[in-house]
């Protein structure tokens, strides 16, 4: 085995006897932070292990050998623990960050206005600020929020194929309560194995339901939502191995197990998941895991 690059990086070449040849193979190995995702057609990939990257989308078609050391590391203060919370905290960080509070999943129960938000700085930055709310077609039609000038990072991790605007708030709290009274005409929640095939958008129905909510968003009458008239339809298409652009995609999840190597052939990349021919892994799970991947 010969380092080829700085040890910083984490960067080796390695080989294994195959056949009766000398087979050389690249490996990373790193903490996992996330896959970040770059708008484009496809979607480009990479999976972001310590200060180096790897672009997954050259990786379609070949096989990927990943395996987790055990080390654990906090993403926020990047602590080594033995056990993480809520996709990659440590247990003090998870019970006093605002990013980790109840509201990030139910923004109608911001509690800044009560004096006793976590982190004021943090909500200044990220909650008291224009907001939009959504609908997004994933495994089917779905109304979301999220920051302003952060739409399109936000359909690509949730693996939707189609997002349009609705209107735009001043704040979290209020489109988190536009968002949840929506619920009660279309869904929140995506099912993440019909997702993974649903490669096309039922037109009419997602026309149709977003012409219902802006109807229901605007007989709100409130001053501070703003419509976002003429709203333009952006579409995502996701990486895919050509052999397998007919066939229904495996969604049986797998997992990474410590000091055993995971191995398979991948074949797409959707949402946080990296889909091989056989299975499914979320890598959202493995946030703050040291983790070798080698192809």
């Amino acid at each position: 085995m010969k380092k080829f690059l700085s040890d910083r990086n984490f960067y080796i070449y390695k080989y294994i006897m195959k056949d009766g040849l000398i087979v050389l193979y690249h490996s990373a190995s790193g903490v996992y932070y996330n896959l970040k995702l770059v708008p484009n057609e496809p979607v480009d990939y990479y999976i972001k292990l310590s200060e180096s990257e790897i672009h997954l989308n050259k990786l379609l078609g070949r096989t990927i050998r990943m395996k987790i050391t055990g080390e654990m590391f906090c993403i926020h203060c990047h602590r080594k623990v033995k056990k993480l919370y809520n996709n990659g905290y440590c247990y003090p960080c998870f019970v006093s960050l605002a990013e980790c509070d109840l509201c990030v999943l139910k923004p109608e129960t911001c509690h800044f206005h009560q004096g006793t938000c976590r982190d004021e700085n943090y909500a200044l930055n990220h909650c008291m600020i224009p907001h939009y709310v959504y609908l997004s077609y994933t495994d089917k039609s779905k109304v979301g929020l999220t920051r302003a000038g952060r739409e399109l990072a936000r359909w690509m991790e949730q693996g939707a194929i189609a997002g349009k605007l609705l209107c735009s708030v001043s704040t979290r709290k209020v489109a988190g309560e536009i968002e949840h009274l929506l619920t009660e005409y279309v869904a929140d929640k995506t099912n993440w194995r019909k997702m993974i095939n649903t490669h096309f958008i039922d037109e009419d129905e997602f026309a149709s339901t977003y012409q219902l909510l802006f109807e229901k968003i605007k007989i709100l009458n409130v001053d501070e939502i703003e419509m976002v008239n003429h709203s333009r339809c952006y579409r995502f298409f996701y990486p895919m191995d050509p052999l397998y652009s007919q066939s229904k995609l495996p969604v049986s999840p797998a997992s990474l197990k410590e000091n055993e190597e995971f191995e398979d052939t991948l074949i797409s990349l959707k949402a946080h998941y990296l889909i091989f021919k056989n299975c499914v892994i979320n890598m959202r799970r493995y946030q703050g895991y040291m983790i070798n991947v080698s192809y």
